[in-house]
């Protein structure tokens, strides 16, 4: 079994009460207020003392940001309630500006606890650009000269007749008739 090194602002529940402050109790959820270097040793919201962090399981982890990272209001109610009462746009993608202990800093919107963001979500990839439909006529114009050149080119490719196309004496259809040149 791995332990688990709480953080600052974690929520954490006693697995296993203390007898000599008698303050713990099993069950209880409390707020880590600081965490000793190797993480054996955490301190509560609230209490003067240090407990052994083998006494606590991790329930909720505030999430951490950067700089610059963008973040929304949990969905939560108690979230939305604090947001809605410092006229905080709701549902609006806001960057962080500055970090404070666990206040985040939302440029205009000032200091936010950061047990009420979530970060925001990555925007979705751009779709691939729809392919451009190219205008093609119904009719052109061609030289005459160039239609005989390539279909003496296309005679020799495909038939291996090795002759210059003068001119289509007459069309059938689907099928032409031409002229060689001597």
């Amino acid at each position: 079994m791995t332990k688990t090194v709480f953080q600052i602002n974690d929520t954490v529940r006693c697995i296993k009460s203390t007898l000599n402050h008698g303050s713990l109790f099993a069950g209880k959820t409390y707020k880590v207020r600081g965490v000793s270097p190797r993480g054996s040793v955490i301190q509560l919201e609230g209490y003067s003392g240090s407990f052994s962090s083998h006494r606590f399981e991790l329930v909720s982890r505030v999430p951490t940001f950067k700089l610059g990272d963008l973040v929304r209001f949990s969905p939560d109610a108690l979230s939305q309630n604090y947001a809605f009462t410092r006229m905080i746009p709701l549902g609006k993608d806001l960057r962080v500006s500055s970090i404070f202990a666990d206040i985040i800093y939302l440029g205009p919107y000032g200091g936010v606890p950061a047990r009420f963001l979530i970060a925001a979500p990555k925007p979705a990839p751009a779709p691939a650009p729809k392919p451009v439909k190219k205008f093609v006529p119904h009719s052109i114009k061609l030289d005459t000269d160039d239609v005989m050149a390539v279909l003496s080119k296309h005679l020799k490719d495909t038939l291996g007749l090795d002759v210059k196309v003068e001119r289509v004496t007459e069309c059938f259809g689907n099928a032409l008739e031409l002229e060689f040149a001597k």
